[in-house]
């Protein structure tokens, strides 16, 4: 085998790599842009905080059922469809979101854009695992999924500043058209290893392990249905469906949190909630860079090393409770950086796990299988905490709740997750 240098090997892969970050960022942004507009629309329109949570929860509800699908149909009509119109359609969905004016309105709209965001993650680890080996697998998706939180975190003053200003609708409508200058920019820059000319020969084998062949689709792809006779495929559903639900409750209720618990203004909150948004995009790189770490200079096999920082960060996350006992809220926000940091070390490393676990054939029904999982637990923290809220004036229940369910994932990945899906090369 001849080894390629690596100032040969060119680097068209990382400019898939931005592409998938900035997808990520503006997927987040039109996702918890409402969090921020949640106070002024109960407001105007009368609605209390449970029915706010079941608006937060709504984008969740259908995002997760049509993850199963999306996971199947990514594998079968590849990432570029798939991602593309996936983008266009949701940056659509957060356009019309400025419309919304009753309870039912914005649940409907909610709705329509968790469907049009439901292929985006799939995607995103299908087009990784065509497009980078496996020891610069982690490092490629840790890099994109930052973008889960930097989205959020550099949007978060900016929406604190034109709900301010110009009102939540021109919110809505500026953060979908984000969305839409990225869909323009992948249509354009997106394809398969195969059919991409810019790319290198040198970099394309390098890809493919110098073989020669750049990775497509195999004989040994699994039947979606016989994916859950493998206990670690149930265990990445499980187990997902506990950790997310802590994400999902700090990035739909914190704004909330910090007006209500401290007192503060939208403008001052957007700028506050930076603090914390950036610890979950440090969490998710550190994460991707750690496990690459383990693999490259310490030999672990992708599936331990993935899995082993996943049970730590998630184990570290049960802090979270913390933010809702003390009164300062620098405290808080120390405490609300520090959890999102440790979630994004375990978030970010299960898409890696999804990588290593099974093989690129099956990357996007697995990872989809493990997303619904995910989504329809963190469907739950808008709904609990909008109640809790509700019936006790106070977020301190909502924290102990999502404590204990991101320590309940811990443990489901050490115990449930211990054998590959499919024929996978562990080295």
């Amino acid at each position: 085998m001849v080894r390629i240098e690596n100032k040969k090997i060119g680097h068209w892969r990382w400019i898939v790599a931005l592409l998938l970050f900035f997808g990520a960022m503006v997927n987040y942004i039109d996702r918890v842009n409402i969090a921020y507009a949640a106070p002024f629309i109960e407001k105007d329109y009368g609605i209390n905080a449970g029915m706010m949570g079941i608006i937060l929860s709504s984008v969740l509800w259908s995002y997760a059922i049509m993850q199963l699908p999306m996971g199947y149909l990514v594998d079968k009509l590849r990432a570029k469809k798939m991602y593309g119109y996936s983008i266009s359609a949701w940056g659509f969905v957060s356009i019309l979101t400025a419309l919304g004016n009753s309870f039912g309105s914005f649940l409907g709209l909610r709705l329509l854009l968790g469907v049009a965001e439901s292929p985006s993650f799939p995607a995103s680890a299908k087009t990784t695992s065509y497009w980078f080996p496996a020891k610069e697998r982690g490092q490629a998706i840790g890099f994109y999924l930052t973008g889960v939180f930097v989205g959020p975190m550099f949007a978060s003053p900016l929406i604190g500043a034109m709900i301010y200003y110009y009102g939540y609708p021109v919110m809505f409508v500026l953060t979908g058209f984000f969305a839409t200058i990225v869909a323009i920019f992948w249509w354009i820059y997106y394809h398969d290893p195969s059919e991409e000319k810019r790319a290198s020969k040198e970099e394309l084998d390098y890809i493919s392990g110098n073989s020669g062949k750049v990775a497509d689709i195999a004989a040994n792809k699994i039947k979606w249905k016989d994916l859950f006779k493998y206990k670690s495929t149930i265990g990445l559903l499980i187990g997902n469906f506990f950790l997310v639900y802590v994400s999902f409750m700090l990035l739909t209720w914190m704004p909330s949190f910090l007006i209500i618990t401290y007192h503060l203004s939208i403008l001052t909150t957007g700028f506050y909630a930076t603090l914390p948004l950036a610890g979950g995009a440090i969490g998710f790189f550190f994460g991707g860079k750690m496990g690459d770490y383990l693999i490259v200079s310490k030999k672990w096999a992708p599936f331990k090393a993935r899995k082993t920082l996943i049970i730590i960060g998630a184990a570290l996350t049960t802090e979270v409770f913390f933010a809702s006992i003390t009164p300062s809220v620098l405290v808080s926000l120390i405490v609300l950086t520090l959890s999102l940091f440790t979630y994004g070390i375990a978030g970010g490393n299960t898409w890696m796990l999804v990588a290593s676990i099974t093989t690129k054939e099956n990357v996007g029904a697995v990872g989809g299988v493990m997303n619904f999982g995910g989504y329809v637990g963190s469907s739950l923290a808008p709904i609990i905490t909008g109640f809790l809220l509700l019936f006790t004036k106070s977020f301190f229940d909502g924290f102990i709740i999502a404590a204990l369910f991101v320590a309940i994932s811990a443990s489901i990945y050490g115990f449930v997750v211990n054998e590959t899906i499919g024929e996978v090369a562990v080295t």
